[in-house]
């Protein structure tokens, strides 16, 4: 069910830091931390991790061997290989296969963050988005922009419109986090983003 979602997040992945910072989540989260890449999140227990950032055989090997875990993780891994091959850094799903969170990390080449929440939203826009609503937050201290919208997608079972919030923040002016949580309730979705950390 994550399809474009996943495509469009992919679309916006690049490159990272040398050092994870720390964070925690509440009982029943799990706590994901990448040293290369410079961040930490934390995100339900239950939800299972898709490797990313590794070669197209052994993302291969890895969502054959998910698949066979858990059928209904087939629609959101079929999609989960375009985000690992076009620089996702953590992708995560339910194990309905339906909800889900992943986090790209983009070279920003527009100015502030403003700019680069405008570009996301035209895109969305041009994906068939529809409701999409922008909401200045502050996630770790720092300022971020939250968007919120819903989106039509393929999936194994046809067309569905599922809803997403993504959260934006930029760093050194260089670097653009974009977290995107995927049809899930806006607690557990700010949940999840207010334990984001990154460097």
């Amino acid at each position: 069910m994550l399809g474009m979602a996943f495509v469009l997040a992919a679309s916006l992945a690049a490159c990272g830091d040398k050092k994870a910072p720390n964070t925690t989540g509440p009982q029943g989260f799990t706590v994901v931390r990448d040293a290369d890449d410079g961040f930490a999140i934390a995100i339900p227990e239950i939800w299972t991790q898709v490797p990313m950032g590794v070669r197209a055989e052994e993302f291969d090997r890895n969502a054959n061997r998910l698949r066979g875990e858990n059928p209904k993780l087939a629609s959101a891994l079929n999609q989960a290989r375009v985000v690992s091959q076009g620089g996702g850094k953590m992708l995560a799903i339910d194990p309905e296969g339906r909800a889900g969170v992943n986090l790209t990390i983009d070279t920003a080449e527009e100015k502030n963050l403003a700019e680069i929440v405008q570009k996301s939203s035209a895109k969305l826009t041009e994906f068939g988005a529809t409701g999409v609503t922008e909401t200045p937050v502050t996630l770790a201290g720092e300022p971020a922009t939250k968007l919120a919208f819903r989106l039509p997608v393929d999936t194994d079972d046809g067309k569905v419109t599922v809803s997403e919030t993504q959260y934006y923040q930029l760093r050194g002016g260089k670097k653009a986090f974009i977290l995107t949580v995927i049809d899930t309730d806006d607690a557990l979705a700010t949940l999840i983003a207010e334990s984001l950390r990154i460097r």
